[in-house]
């Protein structure tokens, strides 16, 4: 059973605890240097530092750090936490979701997806709406949870990947290709991203996934490498292009 949109929106309008943890100094901090690296990559593919579009922007870290590299950012979010945020980064703040914001069609350099895809009910209808606003070879970025995570292999429902009334789509590194492919775009680079060796550790230890201190050394031969290198990540991101 999936949530009709205007109740999953209402779960997510007033919604702080989560924000607080995005906005926490620390958190801060690790997500400028993942997103600085992930706009590296991006920047190869872009002739230029041109616009960008973060749809489900939430706070605003990944356009804040766009802007300090020289993006001209645009939000799409309606989190009021999250929107004063943004505004008060000085970032343009759209307030209502992409198939309503009358954005000009080849406009933007680049769209980005951070944790969005999976809570859409038609993620498919998106992604053709997110083609027809990006410029030709324009680049869209997606990060989804992977189903084929090794977390998410031993953790099964334990893992906060099913999450429950937010999570209604799962995709590994072949649907999520799949899915762009259909809808016009290449994909030029996937990886995964949050190994969880810890959380898995914990779990394989007889502890709580989440909360244990993952003290033991018996399982030492789980390791980030190993993980990334097979697409076991937590988290699939995916480049592409779009194609005409």
């Amino acid at each position: 059973p999936i949530l009709k949109d205007e109740k999953l929106h209402n779960l997510y309008l007033d919604e702080t605890s989560y924000n607080n943890v995005l906005t926490n100094k620390l958190q801060i901090d690790l997500d400028k240097k993942r997103f600085g690296y992930c706009l590296s990559l991006i920047e190869e593919k872009c002739k230029k530092k041109g616009k960008i579009l973060d749809i489900g922007a939430g706070p605003g870290v990944f356009l804040e750090t766009a802007k300090d590299r020289g993006w001209e950012p645009t939000a799409i979010e309606f989190n009021s936490f999250c929107v004063n945020r943004i505004e008060k980064l000085g970032i343009k703040c759209i307030k209502q979701p992409v198939e309503k914001s009358k954005l000009p069609n080849n406009y933007f350099d680049c769209i980005t997806l951070w944790a969005v895809l999976e809570h859409l009910q038609k993620p498919k209808d998106i992604l053709k709406q997110i083609h027809s606003l990006l410029k030709p070879n324009g680049v869209l970025l997606i990060l989804v949870p992977n189903v084929k995570s090794l977390a998410a292999r031993i953790l099964h429902e334990k893992c906060i990947t099913f999450a429950g009334d937010s999570h209604i789509n799962f995709f590994d590194s072949k649907t999520l290709k799949k899915i762009q492919e259909l809808c016009g775009f290449h994909i030029f680079d996937i990886e995964t991203i949050f190994s969880e060796v810890n959380t898995i550790k914990n779990y394989l230890n007889y502890d709580d996934p989440y909360l244990g201190s993952c003290k033991s050394n018996e399982l030492d031969f789980l390791n980030p490498k190993y993980i990334h290198e097979k697409l076991l990540g937590y988290s699939l991101v995916s480049y592409a292009i779009k194609l005409e």
